[in-house]
């Protein structure tokens, strides 16, 4: 059983983030902020430098330019074969339904038991995100149509929950039915909620004409940064500590972060996922 580092990856798998300009020659021209992709996971299993374990080299969200030699850590295991599984070939949520790809389902079910967690890239809605996820619950569900460019995010899945319940997602976008995916997360305890003028054009645009003559606001610009932090607690009650911080919005949350629920009925889900089926 493995646990390997997601930040030794995010950072041996890219050329440039690197203190005194210094370049990683067996990463792929990209840096930290780019995000994951399956070439570079499959890239960071063969260049190497990994499978490092997460005890070696732990997370802790960093995207700052780092010393080069920082890279060196005992390799935990050789990887020696991955399983790519089939794309889903439905691009309009109209089409899909689970009923179409419970054999895909089964097939992933199986090789979580037999090997462990399978690396997926997903569309959480990008800056929509924010409507599909339910903070204190820690889950999503996303039912845009999928196009290669809104998978923006990489899990693990880890595990399944046939029962999880349709209620504990977001109560303006619930799937149809029960069951969830069980996937560990990266995001860590801190959130980004959202930029504080896009968050206030949007409660403004929510407020009626009563609401709006009570506070004395005539457009988004009237509300005060402690007005939008007393509306977050009220719509985010999961999180703790909401602040302001250069025009961005953050709110903290506790551990269990680090692990999220995704509807079984999130099409983007299919996409694009591998597993390790051998390492030693």
């Amino acid at each position: 059983e493995y646990d390997f580092s997601e930040e030794h990856m995010a950072y041996s798998t890219q050329d440039s983030s690197f203190k005194e300009g210094k370049i990683n020659k067996k990463g792929l021209h990209k840096n930290v902020n780019d995000g994951a992709s399956l070439i570079a996971i499959q890239e960071y299993f063969t260049n190497g430098m990994g499978a490092v374990s997460e005890d070696d080299y732990p997370f802790d969200n960093s995207t700052v330019n780092i010393d080069i030699s920082k890279l060196n850590q005992p390799i935990a295991a050789t990887v020696l074969d991955t399983f790519t599984f089939p794309q889903l070939s439905i691009k309009s949520t109209s089409e899909f339904s689970t009923d179409k790809i419970s054999d895909l389902i089964m097939e992933m079910k199986t090789y979580i038991k037999n090997y462990g967690g399978i690396t997926t890239i997903f569309s959480t809605g990008g800056e929509n995100k924010k409507k599909y996820i339910n903070w204190t619950n820690n889950s999503l569900y996303n039912p845009e149509d999928i196009s290669d460019s809104s998978l923006d995010h990489a899990v693990c899945i880890i595990g399944w929950d046939d029962n999880y319940s349709k209620d504990n997602f977001n109560t303006n976008y619930k799937p149809k039915n029960n069951g969830a995916w069980i996937v560990k997360n990266s995001w860590g305890n801190t959130v980004d909620i959202g930029n504080t003028t896009t968050l206030k054009e949007g409660i403004f645009e929510q407020l009626d004409e009563n609401m709006r003559k009570q506070y004395n606001l005539n457009s988004s610009n009237d509300i005060t940064d402690e007005m939008l932090i007393y509306v977050l607690k009220e719509l985010f009650t999961g999180f703790t500590n909401i602040r302001i911080v250069n025009g961005v919005a953050y709110g903290d949350r506790d551990t269990k972060s680090s692990y999220m629920y995704i509807s079984y009925e999130t099409p983007s889900i299919y996409v694009s996922n591998m597993g390790v089926t051998k390492a030693e």
